[in-house]
């Protein structure tokens, strides 16, 4: 059965997808911002004379090679409302600073963000770190007998010369920016404000099929209201959503001609 029109454009008009937008160009604009900032500082730091560099190189990008999955668990005990973070706050004096930081919508995007940039920066500072090796040191050296001192040769000769790894970063922060799903997902469960029904939870027995496949999941980070008395979330009909014409609950904002499991069982609408 072919869907009404008008649902084909729902989701224009849904608020949970422009806020998903938003929260997107948030998330891309500060991770890229800080991961190359970073990136770039280590590689130029290592490629400076320092003690055990190839020991700072493993410590920088660790991260990367750990699996989310491990992760999440770690993170969720460290910034829970009686988690480390908190307990660190109050030792040194700041704990009117101290929220239960993945259970409110302001502060669980910014945690997110912060938890992206510790685990990819090592690819930022790995490739930075390799373009900066390409550089003729001549040209290093030729400026600094000029008397140009580190900052400026940073500046004028280092960063124009590793723009194209730049732009490379940036593209593959646009792409990470949009399939981002697995931190918020394991850590917060589709974050605040997410109903389940939205992003696919297990809810008795079943997965209920959500009306937009993949809207909650994209909007893993999504910020909005709290649970309301109805424990919908703010969602109108609630995690349950409409009742269909047999009386067993169609999921939220289910579309005809889709089949929902109810118990393990599939039942087909007409």
């Amino acid at each position: 059965m072919a869907r009404p029109l008008h649902l084909k454009f729902e989701l224009y008009h849904d608020p949970v997808f422009w806020d998903t937008i938003r929260h997107t160009v948030i998330f891309f604009v500060v991770t890229f911002t800080v991961r190359t900032a970073s990136g770039f500082a280590f590689a130029a730091l290592l490629h400076s004379k320092v003690r055990l560099p190839n020991l700072y190189k493993v410590i920088i990008f660790v991260p990367v090679v750990l699996a989310p999955a491990t992760m999440a668990p770690i993170f969720r005990q460290i910034f829970s409302a009686t988690g480390q973070f908190n307990t660190v706050l109050s030792d040194i004096g700041l704990g009117s600073l101290a929220h239960p930081w993945l259970a409110q919508s302001s502060t669980a995007l910014p945690v997110i963000v912060a938890i992206t940039v510790w685990e990819w920066t090592g690819v930022t500072f790995i490739l930075y770190f390799a373009a900066m090796t390409r550089i003729d040191k001549e040209i290093v050296e030729a400026a600094r007998i000029d008397g140009a001192n580190g900052f400026k040769v940073l500046t004028r000769i280092v960063w124009p010369n590793v723009r194209g790894t730049t732009i490379a970063l940036a593209m593959l922060s646009v792409i990470g920016a949009l399939k981002t799903f697995d931190v918020p997902y394991l850590i917060n469960m589709g974050g605040p404000a997410v109903p389940a029904a939205d992003t696919g939870r297990p809810e008795r027995g079943g997965l209920r099929r959500p009306a937009y496949v993949g809207l909650g999941l994209a909007a893993a980070y999504h910020g909005g209201p709290a649970a309301g008395a109805d424990g919908g979330h703010g969602h109108p009909h609630g995690p349950a959503g409409p009742r269909g014409r047999d009386g067993q609950p169609g999921g939220a904002g289910h579309l005809p001609g889709h089949p929902v499991e109810h118990r393990g069982t599939a039942t087909k609408r007409s």
